[in-house]
């Protein structure tokens, strides 16, 4: 069984101003004469900016575009795949006392642990 992998990292959605959206046409255009077999599309890292709804909302629709447009004109099936990244863990908008606090003490130079 042959299978080919389309695989995109850390795209980063953002709620407005997403230049891999105003690429997709092209980008589609360029998969066309090589998708030949079933494709796992393997996106990987982060595909929201800063893990808000909205992000996840263009991402996830953005996916289902290329899934469809992959299968419409070649017939084969398309299998998604999406490993989160750290910005896709949590709404980094929000405040996070533990993530606060671990970014301190790694930046605080005189916090270094005594062994």
């Amino acid at each position: 069984m042959n299978i080919q992998i389309l695989h995109l990292s850390d795209i980063h959605f953002k709620t407005s101003d997403n230049s891999i959206l105003e690429k997709k046409e092209s980008f589609l255009n360029a998969l066309k004469n090589e998708v030949k077999t079933d494709v796992i599309l393997l996106l990987s890292g982060d595909s929201a900016f800063s893990g808000k709804i909205e992000e996840f909302n263009i991402s996830e629709k953005f996916i289902n575009e290329i899934i469809e447009e992959i299968n419409s004109y070649s017939g084969k099936n398309v299998i998604p795949i999406v490993v989160p990244g750290n910005h896709d863990c949590q709404d980094l908008a929000i405040s996070d006392p533990v993530r606060e606090t671990l970014l301190e003490t790694l930046q605080n130079k005189n916090n270094q642990p005594k062994y």
